[in-house]
């Protein structure tokens, strides 16, 4: 009984090992030429012969890539996927605790209910930049669950209502694929909301890098 008992302990720490990593693709030397997606991303990376040789289930945590690769990447924000030719670079699974830690401590430093995700995380690696304040309400229509106003400071307001996302710049209403893919002038935003907890997830692609 032991055994069992200390096998599903470990089980629920890799669980949530695993919900807190992300995955990175660098795919050259020049700098900031990489692409992270969020946790819970699954992907596939496959040599010449259609062969898998790593994967979001793979024990180690990077892959140098030194000849041609296929990466086929499923995010959890869309039902399609991205798939990517590498030659060089490197395909990593890394730690994203740093973020979570800081939803941690914001949901124990909250003074009131209302105040619930009331919060500015500006980390370059992820954003670029953009920084972004988040405010949350209850559900007129179910207050076990949240809706919330995302505020960029490139002007972006994403309003996320009873199971609609809308987002809109300079007044004029903004192109949302999936779960929750927005289209601006500036770049994409990928932004990950989870009405039951409040859970936040967002990354920044300028427009550079989100044509390649």
């Amino acid at each position: 009984m032991k055994t069992v008992t200390t096998l599903f302990l470990l089980a629920i720490m890799n669980l949530g090992l695993a919900q807190s990593n992300y995955l990175k693709i660098t795919r050259s030397h020049t700098e900031n030429d990489f692409i992270k997606y969020p946790p819970g991303t699954e992907f596939q990376l496959k040599d010449e012969n259609d062969s898998v040789v790593f994967s979001n289930t793979s024990k180690e945590k990077s892959f140098n890539i030194n000849k041609p690769y296929t990466l086929v990447v499923n995010p959890p924000y869309k039902t399609s996927s991205n798939t990517y030719y590498l030659k060089k670079g490197k395909v990593e699974i890394k730690s994203n605790i740093a973020y979570y830690d800081t939803q941690k401590e914001h949901n124990k430093t909250k003074k009131k209910k209302e105040d619930y995700g009331m919060y500015n995380y500006d980390a370059k690696d992820f954003t670029k930049s953009l920084s972004m304040k988040k405010t949350m309400t209850p559900s007129t229509l179910n207050p076990k669950m949240y809706n919330a106003t995302f505020e960029f400071n490139n002007g972006i307001v994403a309003t996320y209502n009873d199971g609609e996302m809308t987002a809109t710049l300079n007044d004029e209403n903004l192109k949302i694929q999936g779960y929750y893919v927005i289209y601006s002038k500036d770049g994409i935003i990928k932004l990950s909301f989870r009405p039951k907890t409040g859970e936040t997830w967002w990354v920044f692609e300028p427009v550079e890098e989100s044509k390649n």
